[in-house]
């Protein structure tokens, strides 16, 4: 399992117990559901392609057939996870769609999640503003600090 994925795991929303109306939303309620099927079968579900390989057309296309079949076996299982996980904080399983959480699995070993700041906190300029040290004008400086830019691109 990447660790991107991992991190994704241990991650406050990736709790059934701290997921609310409000934190929800629908990528934390398929991650949830995708932990728990890992906690399950020790691995992320098929992603439905094959990998490279050498085969006769015969042998591949049935092979083809399996793998897709357990792949979408596999993400049938997600969903009822997240079923269970939607009705147990909205009352309502409609938020995602079966097809949503193919391709959720489909990728499920390539997501990540990057945290920035809120919008809120972006307009509290002193604290960007206490980083930008005064310009040195005997010497031309070599470079500008990026909170320099950020603010004036504010």
């Amino acid at each position: 399992i990447p660790s991107s994925v991992r991190d994704i795991f241990a991650h406050e929303y990736c709790k059934i117990e701290n997921l609310t109306e409000k934190t929800a939303t629908s990528f934390w309620v398929l991650a949830a559901a995708l932990k728990a099927f890992v906690e399950r079968h020790d691995a992320l579900p098929l992603s439905g392609q094959l990998p490279d390989m050498t085969s006769d057309s015969e042998r591949y296309t049935k092979l083809l057939n399996l793998y897709r079949a357990q792949a979408s076996q596999d993400a049938m299982e997600v969903y009822q996870n997240a079923v269970l996980i939607m009705k147990g904080i909205f009352d309502e399983d409609e938020m995602i769609s079966f097809q949503d959480c193919l391709k959720f699995c489909k990728h499920a070993a390539f997501i990540g999640v990057q945290n920035g700041t809120s919008l809120i906190d972006e307009s509290n300029f002193t604290g960007i503003l206490s980083q930008i040290t005064e310009p040195q004008l005997s010497e031309p400086p070599r470079s500008v600090h990026p909170f320099t830019w950020l603010a004036l691109l504010k």
